[in-house]
């Protein structure tokens, strides 16, 4: 464990980005989004919604941030199978964004274990 002061992390917090899930409401429930420089663990009965938010956020990472984006670039590990790029292809048209690019911008792994 790493001690730092208060102030610190105050000045860390600074740099945290709340990005858009897509939907308003939700982002509210949230408290703005969905934040930067953190792992975010997703769990629920199967077909919740899980996978598509995570689909979604690879898109709205990538959107400027006066629109809610990070002006970034995604990584999605895979755990279930689940990932479809031509997902993010369709949600790429909805935010504006041009798809090829918006592809290029998402690192894809899929993990079968934990070793």
């Amino acid at each position: 464990m790493e001690f730092q002061t208060a102030a610190d992390y105050f000045e860390k917090r600074k740099q945290v980005i709340s990005l858009t899930t897509g939907s308003t409401e939700f982002d509210k429930l949230l408290g703005g989004g969905m934040e930067t420089n953190s792992i975010t663990e997703m769990f629920g009965e199967f077909r919740t919604g899980k996978t598509q938010i995570c689909h979604t956020l690879c898109v709205t990472c990538q959107l400027p941030r006066e629109k809610g984006g990070a002006e970034g670039k995604a990584m999605y590990i895979d755990t279930e199978g689940t990932f479809r790029p031509e997902r993010l292809v369709t949600i790429s048209e909805r935010f504006g964004l041009d798809p090829e690019e918006v592809l290029q911008n998402v690192a894809y792994a899929r993990a079968h274990n934990c070793d």
